[in-house]
């Protein structure tokens, strides 16, 4: 991804709101460079195929998660293995919620970073909407043994 310069943007709109005020030196002189998220740690880009790997993985897995587990908490805990089962059971939801964090993060942060960018903010629509389709099968799944627990 190219980093995007936004400080000039965000001078730009600081200076037209001190203009209105009749304040331009005393504004501009209090922020000087604010700073950029340097995002490479977590994709290289809006485009990035891993992005696109990632959201399918969280497709995936959470579909996975609510056949493997939804309405078989008590049964398969209640039996030999139980707690072996139930920390597997845990282990994948974090992942899940670890996936979900990254992809939620980046797509939030870019946003944050220059939410002027139509592409930016379709990007981090188009993300944010995926996580809630993707995550729906799991709390479906961890919603199920509650419903039973109900007087």
């Amino acid at each position: 991804m190219t980093s995007r310069n936004t400080s000039a943007l965000r001078k730009s709109n600081a200076g037209k709101s001190a203009a209105k005020s009749g304040n331009l030196k005393k504004a501009t002189s209090k922020t000087g460079k604010l700073p950029e998220w340097n995002l490479d740690d977590l994709y290289a880009g809006i485009d990035a195929p891993e992005i696109a790997r990632d959201l399918q993985r969280m497709d995936s897995e959470c579909v996975t998660f609510e056949t493997d587990y939804k309405g078989k908490l008590a049964e398969q805990t209640a039996g030999e293995g139980g707690g072996k089962w139930l920390a597997e059971a845990v282990r994948r939801y974090e992942a899940i919620d670890d996936l979900a964090g990254r992809l939620g993060s980046y797509a939030g942060l870019v946003h944050a970073g220059d939410n002027v960018d139509p592409a930016i903010s379709k990007f981090y629509g188009d993300v944010s909407e995926r996580l809630t389709a993707a995550s729906t099968p799991v709390f479906r799944a961890r919603a199920q043994p509650h419903r039973r627990c109900r007087p």
